[in-house]
């Protein structure tokens, strides 16, 4: 896209990244499905910068492995990986080998686009920085979006005791994933805090994973118990002081996993594997419809993921 500021003016353009020399640790993936975050909507309509500079949209999504560097292991010419791919929108991209894993043989492309940003944030956000435990009481807001699905599933796996916000029109398809109707509120109205509070009761909340802003922020911090942790991932709303010295605010992001990506998302396969976690629902188009996706994700109609699908050559 030539420059933000108007989703009208996204449009699929081809970029060289089939020839350029591979560094040493660098595979070269022709991408085959690639998911939409709430990052891209953001850079495309101008919020927050573009990444290095560069107006190309994408960074996640599953393909098959074309080339490897020298000092890639694990990986081959001809492998299914999903993971982190810059450019995802494109038909090549490159990353480091330690960013991607196995495509599952039981998954498509599709679906393993969809598990990489929302699984390795839910994982990060909830066990590296909550530390989270059997037993505790953990909010996720937007618990309908990518991020959101992954992160209820996970929690529960964990052993806690899940809440959530949502639109109310989303809320029988949570049901899905275990979140009952009595434990959800709207994610449109910020006086979901008196109807989530009546669902506590006398016991506060030890975890909120947070992407929303402004009074949202507010009412969570306020359910929160002292000692309790709130982890940020929103990129518009992060503060500098929250007024409650007695709890923990952390802003996190899955660009500090570095080597540990690969890791974290093989971690996951093996999960979905033994049944424990499922894949994220999605919604698909075809790449030439890049501007339906980003308006729907723009209107907040979806629920899970959107993805969309590049031909195969």
């Amino acid at each position: 896209m030539p420059f933000p500021g108007s989703l009208n003016r996204i449009s699929y353009q081809e970029h060289n990244r089939g020839t350029n020399p591979l560094r040493p640790h660098e595979i070269r993936v022709e991408v085959r499905a690639a998911a939409l975050n709430f990052r891209d909507l953001l850079t495309a309509v101008g919020r927050i910068p573009p990444a290095a500079g560069s107006l190309t949209l994408g960074f996640e999504g599953a393909g098959v492995v074309t080339e490897t560097g020298c000092a890639v292991a694990g990986f081959g010419v001809g492998d299914r990986v999903f993971g982190l791919l810059p450019a995802a929108f494109s038909r090549f991209s490159v990353t480091d080998h330690r960013h991607v894993a196995e495509v599952p043989s039981t998954l498509s492309f599709p679906v393993a686009a969809t598990l990489a940003v929302a699984f390795l944030t839910a994982w990060h956000t909830l066990v590296d920085v909550a530390g989270i435990r059997a037993g505790q009481r953990v909010l996720v807001h937007a618990s309908a979006g990518g991020v959101g699905t992954a992160a209820v599933q996970l929690a529960r796996l964990c052993g806690a005791e899940v809440y959530g916000t949502a639109h109310p029109a989303k809320w029988h398809r949570l049901a899905q994933l275990g979140l009952a109707a009595n434990r959800l509120s709207s994610s449109r109205d910020p006086s979901f805090a008196r109807r989530l509070s009546a669902q506590l009761g006398s016991a506060p909340l030890d975890v909120v994973l947070n992407c929303l802003t402004g009074r949202f922020v507010d009412a969570s911090l306020d359910l929160l118990g002292p000692g309790g942790t709130f982890v940020e991932i929103g990129k518009t709303d992060v503060r500098s002081a929250t007024g409650r010295p007695d709890v923990r605010y952390r802003v996190a992001d899955i660009d500090d996993l570095g080597p540990r990506t690969g890791e974290i998302l093989g971690l996951v396969t093996d999960h979905i594997e033994r049944g424990e976690l499922t894949p994220l629902p999605f919604t698909e188009f075809a790449v030439e419809e890049a501007r339906k996706a980003f308006r729907l994700m723009a209107s907040a109609g979806h629920f899970g993921k959107i993805v969309l699908a590049l031909p195969s050559h």
